[in-house]
């Protein structure tokens, strides 16, 4: 019994082995490796991109803050004209207006300072991260071409071995799913996630595939040719052949 399900198997294992030859190729990882890198290249780009408001808000409070500060240099200038001429000053009220409006000025622009070095600041960084991404992309892009090619190359060569085994495959499916349905439907979720062998042999309380002994109600599903049960650790489809 089972005879053609390990058959299937056993031929579907080989192709398992085939994809993880690929997978594990210096080429496919070279590959994989740049298309990463590409892809967060482009992301971050593209977010620095949207951060261009930010650039372009900043930019204008610059012109604000260089407006303003342009104006109050002024005023300072007049505040001093008149304070060279002090001893000209009759009024104690009038110096100490002139004065704390000096001070005024003068803690005004210390206060543009801060934000123009902080502006200025931001405007800086997104410009440096936006160069850098741009060079990785760059990088990646080119690096990326070459790394494709060659696994393009080899990438050839597997898919014709993998063609022969899918063929194979596809003629012994139809008639296995039809006489198995409920063991091919397990067969297929654990094949997805590429834990092969799926079907084992029952081996005297034990499971053929993860070695766990299996409850007594699975062992009761078990006693004839033919039976199959699921077993409670792996969730491999356990058979009596």
């Amino acid at each position: 019994m089972f005879e053609d399900l390990f058959k299937y198997q056993e031929k579907d294992v080989e192709l398992l082995k085939l994809e993880n030859e690929l997978k594990s190729s210096a080429e496919y990882k070279a590959y994989k490796s740049n298309y990463i890198q590409f892809m967060e290249s482009k992301k971050q780009i593209e977010k620095l991109e949207a951060d261009a408001a930010g650039i372009q808000a900043g930019q204008k409070r610059l012109d604000e803050i260089n407006a303003n500060v342009d104006k109050l240099l002024a005023s300072l200038n007049e505040i001093e004209s008149v304070l060279k001429n002090v001893d000209e000053i009759e009024d104690m009220n009038e110096l100490d207006y002139y004065q704390e409006r000096m001070q005024k000025i003068l803690d005004e622009l210390a206060t543009y300072e801060k934000e123009m070095k902080s502006v200025d600041s931001k405007i800086v960084d997104i410009n440096k991260k936006y160069a850098d991404a741009v060079k990785s992309y760059k990088e990646s892009a080119k690096a990326g071409k070459a790394a494709t090619v060659a696994y393009k190359s080899v990438q050839e060569k597997f898919s014709a071995r993998e063609s022969e085994y899918k063929t194979e495959l596809e003629g012994l499916r139809a008639e296995l799913v039809s006489k198995y349905p409920t063991i091919m439907a397990v067969y297929d979720r654990l094949r997805k996630e590429k834990k092969l062998p799926a079907v084992v042999e029952y081996n005297n309380g034990f499971c053929g595939g993860c070695g766990m002994e299996v409850s007594q109600g699975t062992v009761g599903k078990l006693k004839a040719s033919g039976e199959f049960a699921e077993c409670q650790h792996c969730y491999r489809i356990m058979v009596v052949k």
